[in-house]
C-alpha cells in the first residue's frame, strides 16, 4: 500500500491516514488491519513477522470528527443484557467464525436480539465484560415529556424500565492521543462525563462565543403535520412548492434522498449552503426517550431531552447558516404546536447557537 510505481516507500513521519470511526474503534483489537497498514507489509510475510508488524503499527494522534455518544458508551436494554448473561462465553470465543455466524443467525431469528443487529456488533457484545456495566432505570418524573401522563402514555409507560450502561474500552486501550471534534454541546458533555468516570483527564477547548455569527435567529413555524403519522405528506408539499428546498427530518422512509435527509445523514454535509433548509422536528420515539433518560442519569446531565433536540436543530441549522451563510437562502424549523409548547421554554434555557422565533408565516 505504501509503495509508488518505482517501489519507493511513500510512508514517512508526516503520513496522515484518513479512515472511518470503526477502524479507529477496533484498531487495538484488530489483527489484519494493523498488519497490512505496516509500511513493510507483504502478502507473503511469515506469521511471526506479521505479528511483529502488527505490534509495531500504532496510532499516534487521532482526530475523531463528529463522534456519537453511542460510540463511546454501552447502552443495553435489559432484554439484551439478559440474553448475553444467559449464553456461554466459551461457546463464542473458542469456535470458528463460520460457527459464530450460524449461532448469530439462530439467535437473531429467535428474537433475543434486535432484528437489524449486524454480526460484527453482536460479536463485539459477546466479548463484553458485563460486570463493567451499571444498571440504570428510567425515571420519568425526573425528565417528564409528552402531552399527557396517563398510565398508557408512551413516555410514562417506560418508567422504571432498566438499561445497562458502561464506558467502551477502545478510547483508553491504546496509546493514541485522541482529539474529539464536535459542534454539539450534548455530545461534548457526554464525552467529558465518560472520561471522568474512568478517571482519565481530558482537556476541553470550547469555541462557543463567535459573534456576530451566533446566535442565529431561525423562524419557527407550527404545523400539525409535523408528527410521525403525517410527516411524509408535509415533506412532499414542501419539496413540491420549492425546487431549492432540502428537508431534514426523521421518518422519511422512501422519501429519503438528496433533497430529504435524516438528522443523522445530514451531519457534516457541505453541499447545502445554497439551498433552503426546512427542519421538521417531531416527538421522540419512546425508545429514544428512555435511552436519553438513563443516559442523562448516568453521566449526570441535566435535561438530556432538550439538549438532544438542541444538538439536532443546531446541526441542521448549520448546513446553510453560520460559516456557510449565503445571501437569499431560507432556514426554517417546523414543529407541532404541542411539541413547540413543551420544548421551546427548555431550549431557551440552554446556551444554543440559534434562537427560535415563532412566526405565522409559511415559507413554502
Amino acid at each position: 500500500m505504501w509503495r509508488d510505481q518505482t517501489g519507493r516507500s511513500t510512508f514517512n513521519s508526516n503520513t496522515m491516514v484518513f479512515t472511518t470511526h470503526a477502524t479507529v474503534m477496533s484498531w487495538v483489537e484488530s489483527r489484519v488491519t494493523r498488519t497490512w497498514h505496516h509500511p513493510e507489509f507483504d502478502p507473503s510475510v511469515a506469521a511471526a513477522d506479521a505479528k511483529t508488524m502488527r505490534d509495531a503499527t500504532i496510532l499516534q494522534d487521532v482526530v475523531f470528527d463528529e463522534p456519537e455518544f453511542g460510540e463511546l458508551i454501552w447502552l443495553l436494554t435489559s432484554e439484551l443484557h439478559t440474553h448475553l448473561t444467559s449464553v456461554n462465553e466459551a461457546d463464542w470465543k473458542h469456535t470458528t467464525v463460520e460457527n459464530q455466524r450460524h449461532l448469530f443467525e439462530r439467535v437473531r431469528h429467535s428474537g433475543a436480539i434486535p432484528h437489524d443487529m449486524k454480526f460484527e456488533a453482536y460479536s463485539e457484545l459477546r466479548h463484553l465484560d458485563l460486570s463493567t456495566l451499571e444498571r440504570v432505570d428510567v425515571d420519568y418524573y425526573a425528565q417528564p415529556f409528552g402531552r399527557e401522563n396517563s398510565a398508557k402514555a408512551i413516555y410514562l409507560s417506560s418508567h422504571q424500565r432498566s438499561f445497562y450502561l458502561g464506558a467502551k474500552r477502545w478510547p483508553f486501550a491504546g496509546t493514541a492521543r485522541i482529539t474529539y471534534l464536535t459542534t454539539e454541546a450534548f455530545t461534548a458533555d457526554s464525552i467529558l462525563s465518560i472520561y471522568k468516570k474512568v478517571n482519565h483527564p481530558l482537556f476541553q477547548l470550547r469555541l462557543d462565543e463567535l459573534p456576530p455569527l451566533y446566535p442565529i435567529d431561525v423562524p419557527l413555524v407550527k404545523d400539525r403535520r409535523a408528527r410521525a403519522e403525517d410527516i411524509q405528506k408535509l415533506v412532499r408539499e414542501i419539496l413540491a412548492g420549492n425546487g431549492e428546498a432540502v428537508v431534514i427530518a426523521n421518518g422519511l422512509d422512501q422519501l429519503k434522498g438528496e433533497r430529504a435527509m435524516t438528522f443523522q445523514s445530514m451531519k457534516g454535509h457541505n453541499g447545502l449552503a445554497d439551498k433552503d433548509i426546512y427542519i421538521i422536528v417531531t416527538f421522540l420515539a419512546p425508545d429514544a426517550y428512555a435511552e436519553l433518560n438513563v443516559l442523562g442519569q448516568w453521566i449526570g446531565q441535566t435535561d438530556p431531552i432538550a439538549r438532544h433536540y438542541a444538538a439536532q436543530i443546531s446541526q441542521a441549522v448549520g448546513r446553510n447558516t453560520g460559516f456557510r451563510q449565503k445571501v437569499g437562502t431560507k432556514t426554517v424549523v417546523i414543529m407541532s404546536d404541542g411539541l413547540q409548547r413543551q420544548l421551546r421554554p427548555r431550549l431557551d434555557g440552554l446556551p444554543n447557537r440559534f434562537v427560535l422565533q415563532p412566526t405565522p408565516e409559511t415559507f413554502w
